[in-house]
């Protein structure tokens, strides 16, 4: 299970399978989301993500 939260803690996420996929896009859209060079995405099934 993975699991993390903002840094006021008002939003918390669970994700309860393994997160598979992992790649590292360095597309226009990731980095200007991202704030960064490059963004880090793993896919997930929506049912297993709770908010």
């Amino acid at each position: 299970m993975h699991q993390g939260e903002c840094l006021c803690g008002k939003v918390k996420f669970q994700i309860t399978q393994k997160i598979t996929d992992i790649v590292m896009c360095h597309c226009s859209e990731c980095r200007r989301v991202q704030g960064t060079a490059f963004a880090t995405n793993g896919n997930v099934e929506a049912k297993t993500l709770n908010f």
